[in-house]
């Protein structure tokens, strides 16, 4: 849950790709 608090301060671009890797990761 952090990270996703993290990524929203993050561009649009980087919070996709966080995203992406955060999901596989679960």
């Amino acid at each position: 849950m952090a990270s996703t608090v993290t990524t929203e301060t993050t561009p649009p671009n980087t919070t996709i790709t966080t995203t992406a890797i955060i999901a596989p990761n679960i």
